[in-house]
Order: structure tokens, then C-alpha cells, then sequence
């Protein structure tokens, strides 16, 4: 029993100070980029780009804050997909768009955002593509932010990607909004390091080219969701080149559903994507999982849990060993997030973070294997659990 709890524990700590230090060098290379300088001769027509489905409730905010953008209007089109919505949805666009020259409104036949995306490229003009949600709002340097990078004269990008602001009340609205931050975290870390694992599909943008070398969305229509994790890693094996638009006037807000059930399969969405991720990615999720759940769900209950099986002197051996391994990962953590919050601009969540911290590993893990074993419904689409289909790699991807 001491063996094994011990071992546990000294897996789980090596698992995340590794995992830290991975996290911290991309950071770092990050945070020493130079800022990015723009090619002011660039082309300065803008595409965004958005699936929607019964968002009749949602796209007023959106319209809002695509007329707030710091962008010249004759130079931002919009393409949006109406994925077949039950509600005005349809008429919602319609009405919007006649304020939006040259945008288009093309009619989806309800088989999910991957396709309904696909659509959208093939709509549109080459040049720079930004992706966001028929939810989401994005702030009014959104589109600047992520063009400065497209057409930066010093370190090329083909990939820009953005933080995901979640926004909601009390402690449930602050646990999504800590669980978004350390999404972006490892988005950020893997730009960084220009390998990222996935993307924040509300907040990112390519080139049209470096899309369509990449395979674009050609095999990936089977899937239900998961679009900036294939795409991502599409992306990486075709040598794009990534950037990432960290401060706030690249942030895209976006509001948790207030219904319960509704947020439990978001949360089984987001984090049951486990089945989709490359080989390499799901061994490091597993791993993840299993140091988390040493360093926060194993060794705590079992320290509780054998002085009432008369073995005291483990439980307090165990006591010590956790306490400094604890120590050792929160030495090394406080650094990777503080240059984190610095590069995502989000100062405010250091609080946060200190309170809800031991909290949302956890929900990631019982979400995680929720949604990977048991699938979930979004939109109207039940995903089932199960084996999904291969990656598509850019050497299997047809072009568009």
C-alpha cells in the first residue's frame, strides 16, 4: 500500500512539473516575440466567417459588435451560415446584411458547423479568413489584431489565433471563465512552441491559401464538432506558421447558457474531444489525468482515509510527501500562469485562479471522460460515443 500510494503520487508530480515546463517554454518564447510590425501594402479586405443554428437570440450582439470594429465597413465582409435553423435565424442575417455590402447569407442543410463552415471557404475570396460563433462578441480591435499578425513584415504567420472570454454569474460563471484562461493558456504555449494541440474556434484566423494547404475541411464532414482541433493539427503538418493575438482588444466575449442541462453538454463538448485528438495528444491527456487525479483526487483521500484503518504513520508520511510535492508544483506554476495572464491581458483572474485552481482539473477530467464515452448533443446533433474516424492529415486531404 505505501509502494503504491507513494508511486502514485511521485508519477502524478513528475507528469506536471513536465507538463509545466513544457507549458512555460512556449510561453516564454512567446512572450519574447517581437511585436508584430504590418505589412501596411497588404490587402486589406477582411472575410469573417460564422455558422449559425437558432441563434435568434444571440446574433443581434454579434451584428453590434461587428459594427463597433475598429476596420474601414467597405473592407469587412461577412459570410454567414444559416445551418438550417428552426427559429428566425435566417431572417435575422437577412435583415442585418443589407447594412454589409458584398456579405453574403448561404443556407446550410443543418448537418452540423463543419460543413457548414466548408461552405463559407469555398464562398469566399482568397485572402485573410477570420472565424468566430454566432455567441460570441468580439471586442473592436478584433479584426485589427488579428490583421496586424496576418500581414506581419517580420515574422510571417499564416495562423492567428485568440482568447475566448466566458462570461457568466457566480461561481459557476467564474469556474468557466478560469477553465477558458487555461484553455487559451495551452493554446498560447503551443503557438509558442508552434505546435499547438488545437485552436479557440470563437476567436482565430488563417489565410485563405494556407487553408486550402492544409486540406481545408475535405473528410473532416463526418465529425460533429471539433473543427480547431482537426484544422489545428491540419494546419501543423501542412508548415503553417502561427501567431497569437493576445491582448484584449483581441478577446471575443461570450456568455455560458444559463440552463443547466444545457451547460453540462457544452462542457461534455469541450472537453470530450478526447477521441478525436492525435495519438500523441491523447497520451498526454491520459497523463494528465492521472497526475491530476494523484496530486489532487487520490493521495487527499487516502491521507484521510487510513488513520481510520489504524495506519496513522503512512497517513502522515503521505501528508508530508504531499504537502511538498504541492509545494514544488505551485513554485512552478505561479510563474507559467503570471506570464500567461500577462500575455492574455487577464489580470482579473488571478483571484480566480487562486480559489477555483484545485477545482477545475477535476471537472475537466469527469467532463473529459463524459463526453468521450458517452457523447453529447449540441445544435440539435447527437455525437456518439466510440472510436471516431482518423485524422485526415495534409497528406490524405484532398484540396478544396
Amino acid at each position: 500500500m505505501k509502494t503504491l500510494l507513494l508511486s502514485w503520487l511521485f508519477l502524478g508530480l513528475g507528469v506536471l512539473l513536465c507538463e509545466l515546463f513544457n507549458q512555460g517554454r512556449g510561453l516564454w518564447r512567446l512572450y519574447r516575440r517581437p511585436a508584430p510590425r504590418p505589412d501596411r501594402t497588404a490587402a486589406d479586405l477582411v472575410q469573417v466567417l460564422v455558422s449559425a443554428r437558432n441563434e435568434v437570440q444571440t446574433l443581434p450582439a454579434f451584428f453590434q459588435a461587428m459594427a463597433a470594429q475598429d476596420w474601414p465597413r467597405d473592407q469587412l465582409r461577412l459570410i454567414l451560415v444559416d445551418d438550417a435553423s428552426t427559429d428566425d435565424t435566417a431572417t435575422v442575417i437577412h435583415n442585418a446584411l443589407v447594412q454589409w455590402p458584398g456579405s453574403l447569407m448561404l443556407r446550410g442543410q443543418g448537418r452540423g458547423k463543419i460543413r457548414a463552415l466548408a461552405q463559407a471557404v469555398a464562398a469566399a475570396e482568397d485572402g485573410p479568413l477570420l472565424f468566430t460563433d454566432a455567441d460570441c462578441r468580439p471586442n473592436p480591435g478584433w479584426v485589427r489584431a488579428h490583421m496586424e499578425l496576418l500581414t506581419d513584415a517580420t515574422v510571417p504567420v499564416d495562423v492567428s489565433c485568440g482568447h475566448v472570454r466566458v462570461l457568466g454569474p457566480g461561481w459557476a460563471g467564474a469556474l468557466e471563465s478560469v477553465s477558458s484562461f487555461l484553455s487559451s493558456l495551452q493554446v498560447l504555449s503551443g503557438v509558442g512552441r508552434q505546435n499547438p494541440a488545437f485552436a479557440r474556434g470563437g476567436n482565430w484566423a488563417m489565410q485563405r491559401k494556407a487553408l486550402q494547404r492544409a486540406g481545408g475541411y475535405a473528410g473532416l464532414e463526418g465529425f460533429g464538432s471539433g473543427d480547431d482541433v482537426h484544422l489545428t493539427r491540419r494546419l501543423v503538418h501542412s508548415g503553417a506558421r502561427f501567431g497569437y493575438a493576445g491582448n484584449s482588444s483581441a478577446h471575443v466575449l461570450t456568455t455560458m447558457p444559463t440552463d443547466s442541462a444545457a451547460r453540462r453538454q457544452q462542457l461534455r463538448r469541450r472537453y470530450g474531444k478526447i477521441p478525436v485528438l492525435e495519438q500523441a495528444e491523447r497520451v498526454r491527456q491520459l497523463l494528465l489525468g492521472v497526475g491530476f487525479s494523484g496530486m489532487l483526487g487520490i493521495t487527499p483521500l487516502a491521507i484521510g482515509a487510513l488513520p481510520l484503518f489504524g495506519n496513522a504513520p503512512l497517513g502522515l508520511l503521505l501528508l508530508k510527501c504531499w504537502l511538498g510535492a504541492l509545494g514544488l508544483v505551485v513554485l512552478t506554476l505561479v510563474p507559467v500562469v503570471e506570464i500567461g495572464i500577462r500575455l492574455l491581458d487577464e489580470g482579473q483572474q488571478r483571484l480566480r485562479l487562486m480559489l477555483l485552481l484545485p477545482v477545475q482539473p477535476l471537472q475537466t477530467v469527469l467532463y473529459g471522460i463524459w463526453g468521450s464515452l458517452g457523447g453529447y448533443s449540441w445544435k440539435g446533433h447527437r455525437t456518439q460515443a466510440g472510436k471516431p474516424k482518423p485524422h485526415g492529415t495534409v497528406k490524405e486531404a484532398k484540396s478544396e
